[in-house]
Protein backbone atom coordinates (compact mmCIF):
# COMPACT_ATOMS: atom_id res chain seq x y z
CA UNK A 1 0.00 0.00 0.00
CA UNK A 2 2.85 2.30 0.72
CA UNK A 3 4.00 2.03 -2.89
CA UNK A 4 0.57 2.91 -4.25
CA UNK A 5 0.41 6.17 -2.28
CA UNK A 6 3.19 7.96 -4.24
CA UNK A 7 1.69 6.73 -7.49
CA UNK A 8 -1.73 8.08 -6.52
CA UNK A 9 -0.13 11.35 -5.45
CA UNK A 10 1.73 11.59 -8.77
CA UNK A 11 -1.44 10.82 -10.76
CA UNK A 12 -3.39 13.39 -8.78
CA UNK A 13 -0.75 16.05 -9.36
CA UNK A 14 -0.65 15.29 -13.12
CA UNK A 15 -4.44 15.45 -13.40
CA UNK A 16 -4.55 18.75 -11.48
CA UNK A 17 -1.89 20.15 -13.81
CA UNK A 18 -3.93 19.10 -16.87
CA UNK A 19 -7.06 20.65 -15.37
CA UNK A 20 -5.18 23.92 -14.80
CA UNK A 21 -3.83 23.92 -18.38
CA UNK A 22 -7.29 23.18 -19.83
CA UNK A 23 -8.75 25.96 -17.69
CA UNK A 24 -6.17 28.43 -19.08
CA UNK A 25 -7.01 27.33 -22.63
CA UNK A 26 -10.73 27.84 -21.95
CA UNK A 27 -10.09 31.37 -20.68
CA UNK A 28 -7.95 32.19 -23.76
CA UNK A 29 -10.62 30.86 -26.15
CA UNK A 30 -13.34 32.83 -24.38
CA UNK A 31 -11.26 36.01 -24.69
CA UNK A 32 -10.71 35.32 -28.40
CA UNK A 33 -14.45 34.75 -28.87
CA UNK A 34 -15.19 38.04 -27.11
CA UNK A 35 -12.65 39.90 -29.31
CA UNK A 36 -14.16 38.43 -32.49
CA UNK A 37 -17.64 39.33 -31.29
CA UNK A 38 -16.58 42.96 -30.75
CA UNK A 39 -14.96 43.05 -34.20
CA UNK A 40 -18.19 41.74 -35.73
CA UNK A 41 -20.16 44.50 -34.00
CA UNK A 42 -17.75 47.17 -35.27
CA UNK A 43 -17.87 45.88 -38.85
CA UNK A 44 -21.66 45.62 -38.60
CA UNK A 45 -21.80 49.28 -37.52
CA UNK A 46 -19.57 50.27 -40.44
CA UNK A 47 -21.93 48.36 -42.72
CA UNK A 48 -24.88 50.39 -41.40
CA UNK A 49 -22.97 53.63 -41.97
CA UNK A 50 -22.22 52.56 -45.55
CA UNK A 51 -25.91 51.82 -46.13
CA UNK A 52 -26.77 55.32 -44.89
CA UNK A 53 -24.17 56.85 -47.22
CA UNK A 54 -25.67 54.82 -50.07
CA UNK A 55 -29.14 56.20 -49.31
CA UNK A 56 -27.74 59.74 -49.25
CA UNK A 57 -26.08 59.15 -52.63
CA UNK A 58 -29.36 57.89 -54.08
CA UNK A 59 -31.08 61.06 -52.83
CA UNK A 60 -28.39 63.22 -54.43
CA UNK A 61 -28.99 61.37 -57.71
CA UNK A 62 -32.73 62.08 -57.47
CA UNK A 63 -32.05 65.76 -56.80
CA UNK A 64 -29.83 65.95 -59.88
CA UNK A 65 -32.57 64.38 -61.99
CA UNK A 66 -35.01 67.02 -60.70
CA UNK A 67 -32.60 69.79 -61.74
CA UNK A 68 -32.44 68.21 -65.20
CA UNK A 69 -36.26 68.26 -65.46
CA UNK A 70 -36.38 71.88 -64.31
CA UNK A 71 -33.82 72.79 -66.96
CA UNK A 72 -36.08 71.17 -69.57
CA UNK A 73 -38.99 73.28 -68.31
CA UNK A 74 -36.89 76.41 -68.66
CA UNK A 75 -36.20 75.37 -72.27
CA UNK A 76 -39.96 75.20 -72.90
CA UNK A 77 -40.47 78.65 -71.37
CA UNK A 78 -37.83 80.26 -73.61
CA UNK A 79 -39.57 79.03 -76.81
CA UNK A 80 -41.51 82.23 -77.44
CA UNK A 81 -41.11 82.13 -81.25
CA UNK A 82 -43.38 80.43 -83.89
CA UNK A 83 -45.75 77.49 -83.31
CA UNK A 84 -43.41 74.96 -84.96
CA UNK A 85 -40.58 75.75 -82.56
CA UNK A 86 -43.05 75.66 -79.64
CA UNK A 87 -44.08 72.07 -80.56
CA UNK A 88 -40.50 70.92 -81.08
CA UNK A 89 -39.49 72.49 -77.77
CA UNK A 90 -42.27 70.61 -75.96
CA UNK A 91 -41.18 67.27 -77.49
CA UNK A 92 -37.50 67.73 -76.68
CA UNK A 93 -37.95 69.17 -73.19
CA UNK A 94 -38.99 65.92 -71.47
CA UNK A 95 -35.55 64.86 -70.25
CA UNK A 96 -31.93 65.68 -70.99
CA UNK A 97 -31.28 62.29 -72.65
CA UNK A 98 -34.47 62.45 -74.75
CA UNK A 99 -33.61 65.98 -75.90
CA UNK A 100 -30.56 64.79 -77.82
CA UNK A 101 -32.50 61.92 -79.42
CA UNK A 102 -35.52 64.08 -80.29
CA UNK A 103 -33.26 66.73 -81.77
CA UNK A 104 -31.95 64.14 -84.26
CA UNK A 105 -35.41 62.70 -85.01
CA UNK A 106 -37.22 66.02 -85.65
CA UNK A 107 -35.65 66.41 -89.10
CA UNK A 108 -36.67 69.72 -90.70
CA UNK A 109 -38.38 70.79 -87.50
CA UNK A 110 -34.88 70.86 -86.00
CA UNK A 111 -33.91 73.50 -88.57
CA UNK A 112 -36.96 75.55 -87.63
CA UNK A 113 -36.12 75.13 -83.94
CA UNK A 114 -32.57 76.24 -84.60
CA UNK A 115 -33.88 79.31 -86.44
CA UNK A 116 -36.24 80.01 -83.56
CA UNK A 117 -33.28 79.60 -81.18
CA UNK A 118 -31.51 82.43 -82.98
CA UNK A 119 -34.65 84.54 -82.68
CA UNK A 120 -35.09 83.83 -78.97
CA UNK A 121 -31.46 84.67 -78.22
CA UNK A 122 -28.59 82.69 -76.70
CA UNK A 123 -30.40 81.57 -73.49
CA UNK A 124 -31.91 78.59 -75.41
CA UNK A 125 -28.43 77.37 -76.44
CA UNK A 126 -27.11 77.89 -72.92
CA UNK A 127 -30.04 75.89 -71.50
CA UNK A 128 -29.32 72.98 -73.84
CA UNK A 129 -25.66 72.96 -72.78
CA UNK A 130 -26.65 73.07 -69.11
CA UNK A 131 -29.06 70.17 -69.68
CA UNK A 132 -26.26 68.00 -71.13
CA UNK A 133 -23.97 68.82 -68.19
CA UNK A 134 -26.70 67.97 -65.70
CA UNK A 135 -27.27 64.61 -67.38
CA UNK A 136 -23.58 63.75 -66.96
CA UNK A 137 -23.65 64.65 -63.27
CA UNK A 138 -26.72 62.45 -62.80
CA UNK A 139 -24.98 59.46 -64.41
CA UNK A 140 -21.89 59.93 -62.22
CA UNK A 141 -24.02 59.98 -59.06
CA UNK A 142 -25.66 56.71 -60.12
CA UNK A 143 -22.25 55.05 -60.53
CA UNK A 144 -21.08 56.21 -57.09
CA UNK A 145 -24.27 54.80 -55.60
CA UNK A 146 -23.66 51.37 -57.19
CA UNK A 147 -20.08 51.30 -55.88
CA UNK A 148 -21.30 52.18 -52.38
CA UNK A 149 -23.87 49.36 -52.49
CA UNK A 150 -21.12 46.89 -53.48
CA UNK A 151 -18.87 48.06 -50.63
CA UNK A 152 -21.81 47.74 -48.23
CA UNK A 153 -22.45 44.13 -49.31
CA UNK A 154 -18.76 43.23 -48.85
CA UNK A 155 -18.76 44.78 -45.37
CA UNK A 156 -21.89 42.84 -44.44
CA UNK A 157 -20.27 39.55 -45.49
CA UNK A 158 -17.14 40.37 -43.46
CA UNK A 159 -19.29 41.11 -40.41
CA UNK A 160 -21.19 37.84 -40.78
CA UNK A 161 -17.92 35.87 -41.11
CA UNK A 162 -16.54 37.41 -37.92
CA UNK A 163 -19.76 36.64 -36.06
CA UNK A 164 -19.57 32.99 -37.16
CA UNK A 165 -15.93 32.81 -36.03
CA UNK A 166 -16.90 34.28 -32.66
CA UNK A 167 -19.64 31.68 -32.20
CA UNK A 168 -17.24 28.85 -33.14
CA UNK A 169 -14.61 30.12 -30.70
CA UNK A 170 -17.28 30.38 -28.02
CA UNK A 171 -18.28 26.75 -28.55
CA UNK A 172 -14.63 25.69 -28.36
CA UNK A 173 -14.20 27.65 -25.12
CA UNK A 174 -17.22 25.89 -23.58
CA UNK A 175 -15.93 22.46 -24.66
CA UNK A 176 -12.45 23.08 -23.22
CA UNK A 177 -14.00 24.51 -20.06
CA UNK A 178 -16.05 21.35 -19.61
CA UNK A 179 -12.90 19.25 -20.07
CA UNK A 180 -11.19 21.35 -17.39
CA UNK A 181 -14.09 20.73 -15.00
CA UNK A 182 -13.97 16.97 -15.67
CA UNK A 183 -10.22 16.87 -15.04
CA UNK A 184 -10.68 18.89 -11.88
CA UNK A 185 -13.20 16.35 -10.63
CA UNK A 186 -10.79 13.51 -11.45
CA UNK A 187 -8.03 15.32 -9.56
CA UNK A 188 -10.33 15.69 -6.56
CA UNK A 189 -11.12 11.95 -6.57
CA UNK A 190 -7.39 11.15 -6.72
CA UNK A 191 -6.72 13.52 -3.80
CA UNK A 192 -9.36 11.70 -1.74
CA UNK A 193 -7.79 8.33 -2.64
CA UNK A 194 -4.38 9.65 -1.66
CA UNK A 195 -5.74 10.86 1.68
CA UNK A 196 -7.38 7.48 2.31
CA UNK A 197 -4.14 5.64 1.56
CA UNK A 198 -2.17 7.93 3.86
CA UNK A 199 -4.73 7.28 6.60
CA UNK A 200 -4.40 3.50 6.12
CA UNK A 201 -0.60 3.75 6.25
CA UNK A 202 -0.78 5.79 9.45
CA UNK A 203 -3.24 3.31 11.00
CA UNK A 204 -1.18 0.26 10.10
CA UNK A 205 1.93 1.99 11.34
Amino acid sequence: MSSSCPETHKAGFGTRHQASTQGDQAVTLRQQALTLGLQAVRVGTASSDTETASIDTETASSDTETISINTGTASIDTGTAGSESETASSDTGTASSDTEKASNDTGTASINTETASINTGTPSSDTETASIDTGTASSDSGTASSDTETASSDTGIASQTLRQQAVTQGHQAVAVGQQAVTLGQQASILRHEEAALRHQIATLG
